[in-house]
């Protein structure tokens, strides 16, 4: 039973990314997240302890204005022992990439985490998500970032070897940050023996393609 709901599952997701304002990335990373630590394990042999969702960068931090939206890095993931970071960025399709995103995660990789701890010190503090926020900030202070004391946050200073990490269908040639292909994800995935992982091999060998140059029979 479980196994057809996988199915079912990745099939759905299968057939409506061929359809125009359906957006599978943000439906299919949690998938990608499961697998995270054991990719980037096998790339990099770092074991990554802690990942990060949506993790607010906050566009005053890294334009030097006082604006306090954020940008969203899909998932910081973090190694404590060599202090390294990864701001990683999944793209279902490759062309979905933009010249802006790459600007504010190479600007967020120079502030490092001391100037992005910051950025969301200062989101919190005008915020009215308190409850959501301070939910992340403790996560974060379980990193050794920061420190919690009632209301007030304090900014611990830490720094990082930062690197910028895109997770995309296929690798350019104009590609300059470290890119994790879907055929890397394949080749790591086909050691696993779960369900789980030979349904996702099938679905990512379909998305290697650009929904936008098929016309899918029906």
């Amino acid at each position: 039973m479980h196994d057809s709901k996988i199915t079912e599952l990745f099939d759905l997701l299968d057939k409506w990314r061929y359809f125009p304002a359906y957006q599978l990335e943000r439906r299919a990373d949690i998938f990608f997240a499961v697998f995270l630590k054991q990719i980037i394990h096998s790339k990099y042999n770092i074991a990554v302890d802690t990942i990060i969702p949506e993790f607010p960068v906050r566009v005053g931090a890294v334009h030097n204005v006082d604006i306090n939206k954020s940008y969203k890095i899909d998932y910081l993931c973090v190694n404590q022992q060599t202090h390294k970071v990864f701001l990683t960025e999944l793209k279902t399709d490759v062309h979905s990439r933009r010249p802006k995103q790459d600007d504010y995660l190479t600007r967020a990789k120079k502030i490092n985490i001391s100037g992005l701890v910051d950025g969301l010190i200062k989101i919190y503090n005008a915020t009215y998500q308190k409850s959501k926020y301070l939910n992340l900030l403790h996560e974060i202070e379980k990193l050794g970032w920061i420190n919690i004391k009632g209301d007030v946050v304090t900014n611990l200073q830490p720094k990082y070897d930062v690197e910028i990490l895109y997770i995309q269908p296929e690798k350019h040639p104009d590609d300059t940050n470290e890119v994790i292909t879907f055929d890397n994800l394949i080749s790591v995935l086909r050691a696993n023996s779960d369900s789980l992982s030979h349904r996702f091999i099938q679905s990512l060998e379909l998305w290697m393609v650009n929904p936008n140059e098929v016309v899918r029979q029906p």
